[in-house]
């Protein structure tokens, strides 16, 4: 009481009024300042006392005696209207108004008296400033519309209540009446008379002025109490008649106000009226006026009571509370049954229940019949106190448990409530314990609540969130199999039947669970269309070739759309865990169907990725991408449409192969390097790989979901795959069978042969041995075993090729020489080729590939590069010769210059002088000439 907020009152003539507990009530000492009309032309020395007003210049004293009495009147709102909301920007200057005949602010008449009226309005501005007083209060919240709103309440007589409070969200606002907006402090002004303000005077004599703070109604009672209604009570002056109607009401009005005051603390509190307890008893009954006053007094008392009594049930109609709150119910209940107890044993309700009874109230018999009652009442909620604090300890545990932990706790509470319900004499009815057990599921929803964290899911916080929600499902359902295995222990083992409504105490867990999975599947879309996974997107799939930029843009705008649904979803999450709140279905119906239509963008997206899909790799790799998906049905049936296209084209290639190896066409396949025989077999073998590569690919995506066709494909699979293996055995035998018993004796033959008239040479070693090599060489990279008589000949395979390669050195070497000589040519040089065919002759007639041929080939080549030396010369002399007798032929005897005139013997002197250097230089080139053939000559002939 003593931390209550005071409400302070201001009386017209600006006399502050702090009003404590128990103030004085001296009737002379209080006049009454301002009632009636206004004083327009009221000046300084006016006869009503005045408080200093807040402007220093116009201050004010006022007398020892200035407290004031309030205006009876009563105050209306009047027209409500909307509060000005304040902005954060500075006020601007103040417009200065001036009275019309009207009554209104008209700008027409701003010159006249300028200075005068602008003071006036800014001075009556500046005087509210100071006197409105508020927490949080900033100077820049007065903005032109808070201006413009006291305007309005200064100019409009219908506004006679003006309000000044701050909001949360709007900030400081302004109301023509009591707000409606909640509010923690309110300054109020109040007008005594309709009437329009235009003077600073006028409006500190018109208009009153006070604030609220804290609990209004318990400063509103203290001051009622404490001033007001001693002063009233205890005048003398009045009427009876109006004085025991007045009295009346105020009694009726401090009963009601004192009810609502104590009730909102959840205490009953009996008004006790002072009326008549200074007199006796035997008088104040004989006062009839008296007597129904305290009558209406005793029947409030009695409507308390009955109120106390049926209130009892209101636990079991709360379906908020959790089970502390039961315990603090019964608590408060047995300290406030016990508070009107020690209420009704005071002396001054007993001596107004004397004087009712010496009066034979007829409201008497009904009261004393609502105590005895009481005590029943503070019996049983004693007892079922007593009881239910066995529950507080557990009860905190729960209060403080994590989902994970809360199964742990509730057997043991299921057990106290058993054995309530068991020895308890007023705590066992079956609705009363249904409503105790639901509390429970309240308080497992409470602390579930409080473990979900709505804005981390909203943040992409997936993986974390996801196990919490887990968590809550897994302990609300492990809760619903608790209570079921009490239940079937307690039917099996007691003589009580389990008795209690099982819907109601499991309909907001089901509930819950619902808003749980909910939330589920916000996570799992987020994860599908947003790439959310703990806080973190994670890359967007790259495609390759010309769709990729077409698909990352389609997943682009899903992403973006659904962050937008996702956004409108977020605006309303305070209903998402309140299971009471019904909108919430709505709004997310709204999201689901925007997600429908996602779903379909999604599937375009995957059908129009696989229409390139040409390979098993592509189309896995493809499906890897969207596989996360699979869980909604709409997707999941177009990702098994696609499945179903992955293993057909899988089937296209293995019945390819299998028509191959039906129709035998891999030989006409084969490279032309590649042996007959081993190039087929190792040509199977690269089929059998990439069928077994496609395959592994296949068994590699587990996330790839059953369809009916899988089964035969993998089946035909097997079947190619074992029709290869046969036919490259096949291959194997059959080239097994063709080998000759003895290859080494095709190597018994000359190194080198002559292969037509003109003395061309050709290596003479057998292809059929070549072909060998190329077989044995594939067969052994195919892991076979080689038959021996070949192996004989494969142990020489290095020096055959080594020796191979030189003869074949020789004859390019000899063919080069004669495709360079012409045949008129090889005349010239016919020794010289006589004397290398000589060196040639035992490559061609005696020497064969099984004798060492390093020797012939080295004296053969040394000689073979003689003769290409001599036969370059050759034929560089040759060109040499046609260059020169080029030149002479192209040489003029005659040089005439026709751009010259000659006279006489000039011409003939000029054509001398111009032969000799002719000459000159038709000698040069003779000597050139011979030289050159007498070198060919010397080195064809010799």
């Amino acid at each position: 009481m003593d931390n209550e907020a005071t409400t302070v009152i201001n009386n017209g003539d600006n006399t502050d009024t702090n009003l404590p507990a128990n103030i004085p009530t001296d009737n002379g000492s209080r006049r009454s300042s301002r009632v009636g009309s206004a004083r327009s032309g009221r000046s300084k020395a006016a006869s009503v006392r005045e408080a200093p007003a807040v402007d220093g210049s116009n201050e004010r004293k006022t007398s020892a005696n200035g407290v004031t009495s309030p205006k009876p009147d009563v105050i209306t709102n009047g027209d409500r209207q909307h509060s000005a909301v304040v902005n954060s920007k500075p006020a601007s200057p103040i417009v200065p108004i001036v009275d019309t005949p009207s009554g209104e602010f008209d700008d027409d008449n701003m010159n006249q008296e300028d200075g005068h009226v602008k003071s006036e309005i800014e001075s009556i501005f500046e005087y509210i400033h100071k006197l409105v007083t508020l927490p949080g209060l900033d100077e820049k919240m007065w903005t032109d519309g808070i201006h413009e709103r006291i305007r309005d309440y200064l100019n409009d007589p219908d506004n006679r209540i003006m309000c000044f409070y701050i909001d949360r969200v709007l900030g400081l606002c302004v109301d023509f009446g009591v707000p409606t907006n909640p509010f923690t402090h309110l300054v109020f002004f109040i007008k005594n008379q309709a009437i329009r303000i235009f003077e600073k005077e006028q409006f500190i004599h018109e208009v009153q002025y006070g604030n609220f703070g804290g609990k209004h109604f318990s400063s509103l009672l203290r001051l009622m109490s404490g001033l007001y209604a001693p002063l009233f009570f205890g005048n003398k002056m009045w009427p009876d008649s109006i004085k025991n109607d007045f009295a009346s009401q105020l009694h009726r009005f401090l009963a009601t106000l004192t009810d609502i005051r104590w009730r909102m603390e959840g205490i009953t509190k009996l008004y006790i009226p002072k009326e008549g307890l200074d007199i006796p008893i035997e008088q104040a009954a004989k006062d009839k006026e008296l007597v129904q006053r305290l009558e209406s007094a005793m029947v409030h008392w009695c409507r308390q009571l009955k109120d106390v009594s049926h209130s009892q049930d209101a636990s079991i109609v709360d379906e908020n509370s959790g089970p502390l709150e039961e315990i603090e119910f019964w608590k408060a209940r047995s300290q406030d049954l016990l508070g009107i107890s020690q209420q009704l044993d005071q002396q001054s309700i007993k001596q107004i229940t004397q004087i009712l009874k010496i009066a034979k109230s007829s409201y008497l018999s009904q009261f004393l019949k609502l105590a005895d009652q009481l005590q029943s009442n503070t019996k049983r909620a004693d007892n079922n106190l007593t009881f239910l604090l066995a529950l507080k300890d557990p009860c905190h545990e729960l209060a403080d448990a994590k989902p994970n932990e809360i199964p742990r706790i509730l057997p043991k509470l299921i057990s106290l409530i058993r054995v309530i319900w068991i020895n308890s004499e007023f705590y066992n009815r079956s609705e009363m314990l249904t409503a105790l057990f639901r509390k429970l599921s309240n308080e497992v929803i409470r602390r579930c609540t409080a473990a979900i964290d709505l804005d981390k899911i909203f943040d992409g916080n997936i993986i974390s969130s996801q196990k919490t929600l887990n968590e809550c499902i897994e302990c609300c359902q492990q809760w619903q199999e608790i209570y079921n295995n009490a239940q079937s222990l307690h039917e099996k083992f007691s003589l009580k039947g389990w008795r209690l409504d099982k819907t109601t105490i499991f309909a907001q867990i089901e509930a819950f669970i619902q808003r749980c999975r909910d939330l589920l599947d916000l996570c799992e879309c987020q994860m599908h269309f947003a790439r959310w996974e703990e806080g973190v997107r994670t890359e967007l799939p790259i495609f390759g070739g010309q769709r990729g930029p077409s698909i990352n843009r389609m997943l682009t705008e899903i992403e973006t759309a659904f962050d937008k649904n996702l956004q409108e979803l977020r605006k309303v999450q305070h209903t998402i865990l309140n299971v009471k709140a019904t909108t919430w279905h709505e709004d997310y119906n709204r999201f689901r169907s925007a997600i429908k239509d996602l779903e379909v963008m999604m599937t375009n997206v995957i059908t129009y990725a696989f229409d390139a899909v040409k390979t098993v790799e592509q189309g896995v790799e493809a499906l890897d991408v969207f596989t996360h998906l699979n869980s909604r049905e709409a997707i999941r049936r177009t990702l098994d449409k696609k499945t179903v296209d992955l293993y057909n084209i899988f089937k296209y290639v293995l019945q390819t192969i299998q028509s191959i190896i039906s129709t035998s066409s891999i030989p006409q396949s084969l490279d032309r390097f590649h042996p007959h025989y081993a190039g087929s077999a190792f040509w199977a073998r690269n089929l059998k790989r990439r069928i077994e590569r496609m395959m592994s690919f296949l068994n590699m995506a587990h996330f790839l979901p059953n369809v009916g066709i899988s089964t035969n494909i993998r089946q035909q699979y097997e079947y190619v795959k074992q029709a290869l293996d046969d036919f490259i055995q096949r291959q194997f035998k059959e080239w097994s069978y063709h080998i000759e018993n003895e290859p080494t004796k095709k190597l018994e033959c000359p190194l080198i042969k002559r292969i037509n008239d003109e003395g061309y040479l050709q290596a003479n070693f057998d292809p059929s041995l070549i072909k060998l090599f190329q077989e044995i060489k594939f067969w052994e990279r195919l892991g076979f075993d080689i038959p021996p008589y070949a192996t004989e000949i494969l142990s020489r395979k290095n020096e055959l090729r080594t020796a191979r390669e030189n003869v074949m050195l020789i004859v390019r070497d000899y063919n080069r020489i004669l495709d360079k000589l012409e045949p008129n040519e090889r005349i010239l040089f016919k020794e010289r080729l006589k004397v290398l065919d000589k060196k040639l002759a035992p490559g061609l007639n005696k020497i064969t590939w099984l004798k060492p041929t390093h020797e012939y080939t080295i004296e053969c080549r040394i000689h073979a590069s003689e003769l290409q030396q001599q036969v370059d010369k050759f034929k560089q002399s040759y060109l040499d010769c046609i260059k020169l007798c080029k030149k002479i032929s192209e040489t003029l005897l005659v040089k005439i210059d026709t751009r010259k005139i000659f006279e006489n013997l000039e011409f003939e002197e000029y054509q001398v002088n111009k032969n000799k250097k002719i000459l000159s230089d038709l000698v040069i080139y003779l000597e050139s000439e011979y030289h050159i053939c007498g070198f060919v000559e010397r080195f064809t002939v010799h």
